[in-house]
């Protein structure tokens, strides 16, 4: 039933299905809350209900759906702080995408539990603490918490996601230093901590992370060299700017920016969106 235009309210018109352990009803019009009566359908493995005009908040009761293996509600107009109950969800491990809706508050300990789980995206709301608890998802390759409130200091527990591919955590209001043991997360390929408040000097150890391939750090106040990294100098401009450089305490100097136009050249990487003399006049207009 995903990507039609059925509507209706999505509490009233469902009822309890029993033998029930795959639905999808993304990308319709239905509206209204989501029932308490999903939780009584014992063997749903999949519930997606993304793209619609679900309001409310998430049920507690949505916690004893627990053969779920894939929940997706995300791009809806929820709202309210995430149930507890979610981290009784022990067997999910395809799919928790809440993205897109308007929850707050934090990520709940209980969210410790869900040690199965591979792709989480939380990105898209209004969620301001405890990333923290995430550190014992142990089996996650994506991790998404961009565009939310999160203004504490990037956790040392998100080391522990030795699986982790991708993680995204730009545009939130994270404070302090890049974490020196980042290079713990060995299996990371692309890492996005633009549009925050970090600072400090970019740790060396960017340089074991040789199988990272792609880096933006951009709009942040970090200093410092770049580091000797393949995914860090084959950065665009745009993914390292908007940053401070250690030896002029200010933005990005000109020198910098010849240097990364080098090796950028060096590597046939200048494309159509970066001709030299927009590149030019983008560092003239640092430096003045």
């Amino acid at each position: 039933m995903e990507g039609n235009q059925l509507s209706g309210n999505i509490a009233e018109d469902f009822a309890v299905y029993p033998n029930l352990t795959y639905i999808d009803l993304s990308f319709n019009k239905f509206d209204g809350e989501i029932s308490s009566n999903w939780a009584r359908c014992p063997y749903l493995g999949t519930l997606r209900i993304a793209g619609n005009n679900i309001t409310g908040s998430i049920p507690p009761e949505i916690g004893k759906a627990t053969q779920l293996e894939l929940l997706d509600l995300s791009s809806n107009r929820l709202v309210g702080e995430m149930p507890k109950e979610l981290g009784k969800l022990t067997r999910i491990s395809k799919l928790l995408n809440l993205s897109n809706n308007q929850l707050s508050g934090g990520i709940p300990p209980e969210f410790e539990s869900l040690t199965n789980l591979e792709h989480l995206d939380l990105s898209g709301n209004n969620l301001s603490q405890s990333i923290q608890y995430l550190g014992n998802c142990i089996k996650l390759h994506y991790l998404n918490l961009s565009n939310n409130k999160f203004s504490q200091e990037i956790p040392s527990q998100l080391e522990n996601l030795l699986q982790l591919s991708q993680l995204d955590l730009s545009h939130n209001f994270l404070r302090g230093e890049i974490p020196s043991q980042i290079n713990k997360m060995e299996s990371i390929l692309l890492l996005n901590l633009s549009y925050n408040r970090l600072s400090g000097f970019l740790p060396d150890s960017f340089k074991d992370m040789r199988g990272l391939e792609y880096i933006d750090i951009s709009y942040n106040d970090l200093q410092g060299p770049i580091p000797d990294s393949p995914a860090f100098k084959s950065a665009s401009i745009k993914a390292l700017q908007g940053n401070k450089d250690a030896s002029t305490s200010g933005t990005l100097s000109c020198r910098n920016i010849a240097f990364l136009f080098l090796q950028l050249s060096c590597h046939f990487l200048i494309d159509s969106e970066a001709p030299f003399s927009y590149l030019l006049h983008f560092a003239a207009s640092l430096d003045s």
